[in-house]
């Protein structure tokens, strides 16, 4: 009998040979919390029934089912490629041992994932929720001082099997995981200058129609992209020139780059970005500070824009 709390629950995660072809999770990380969940809609009858003031049962039918949420959890220094390649759709791999990953900006077509989560009941069993067809709405990378980095991502599916095939399966997590961590950032460069940045967020939007709902069907069709992406972010920095400021009134656009490095393994991200403010404002007696807000913008390709590579033992994501 597992733990009757969330002590026990868990995730696991295999991309699909065929998008919305569920297949049996072999990949694990820890979690620090998740919402994945299903609906399935309800239709409603508005016809009069002669006399009755209650709606009755022939009055209402199963409607379409959406499902889909969120997961969040730690950074690590490796194990996650998958993850990545999903976010952001393309990969490209060198070297060897440790490896090269580098994700930029590619088609999202045919990627899809299979993700379970274990969620356990009352009675100690863990039951196992898997979500198919999965498709990467969009990620928040953070990362605060005296805090470990931290990734949301956002999930569209297409169905939830819900106690059927697959089983859970172990929870078995890549031996010696190692966090990433505030301390960690061996770069940290807003537009090419350095200030002592308190905190920063970036955030990716992958613009998919995740309602293809047709006739015949109560689950939808891949998830097309028909929007352009959304890379945003910002920092959090004392105010201590106003370079910033004036890259913004400028109008300029300049590297963003955050590296976090821990021993042979690093996470880094960086990209061509466009300042949207960078006002200080008092607020007491403190010291000021300054949130920068930006826009990561293409500089005559997509990958100039936002550009993540991992290095570590992992030989494909």
């Amino acid at each position: 009998m597992a733990y009757r709390s969330g002590l026990a629950a868990q995730m696991g995660f295999k991309a699909e040979t065929t998008w919305g072809t569920g297949v049996t999770v072999d990949r694990f990380l820890p979690i620090l919390s998740e919402s994945m969940d299903a609906k399935k809609g309800r239709l409603d009858s508005d016809s009069i029934y002669a006399n009755r003031l209650v709606r009755d049962s022939e009055q209402w039918d199963e409607g379409a089912i959406e499902a889909g949420g969120s997961i969040e959890l730690d950074v690590y220094t490796f194990g996650m490629g998958l993850l990545w390649k999903h976010a952001l759709g393309s990969v490209a791999t060198t070297g060897s041992g440790p490896y090269v990953q580098t994700y930029t900006p590619g088609n999202l077509d045919g990627l899809g994932l299979t993700i379970q989560i274990g969620k356990p009941d009352r009675g100690g069993t863990v039951r196992p929720w898997n979500f198919v067809g999965c498709k990467t709405k969009g990620f928040e990378l953070s990362v605060d001082a005296g805090s470990a980095a931290k990734l949301k991502l956002d999930y569209s599916a297409k169905d939830l099997d819900k106690d059927g095939t697959p089983a859970l399966q172990a929870f078995a997590p890549p031996a010696a995981l190692a966090r990433l961590k505030w301390s960690h950032a061996t770069v940290a460069t807003i537009h090419g200058s350095s200030p002592k940045i308190k905190s920063l967020t970036i955030k990716g939007t992958n613009g998919i129609e995740d309602d293809r709902l047709f006739l015949g069907s109560n689950t939808i069709e891949e998830q097309d992209e028909v929007e352009l992406r959304e890379y945003t972010g910002e920092a959090e920095v004392e105010f201590s020139s106003e370079t910033l400021f004036d890259a913004f009134w400028a109008g300029t656009e300049a590297d963003v780059a955050l590296t976090l490095t821990r021993g042979s393994a690093s996470l880094a991200i960086s990209g061509n970005t466009r300042l949207d403010g960078a006002a200080p404002v008092v607020e007491g007696r403190g010291k000021l500070m300054q949130k920068i807000p930006f826009v990561f913008v293409g500089d005559g390709s997509d990958s100039d824009a936002l550009t993540i590579v991992t290095t570590n033992t992992d030989s494909a994501p």
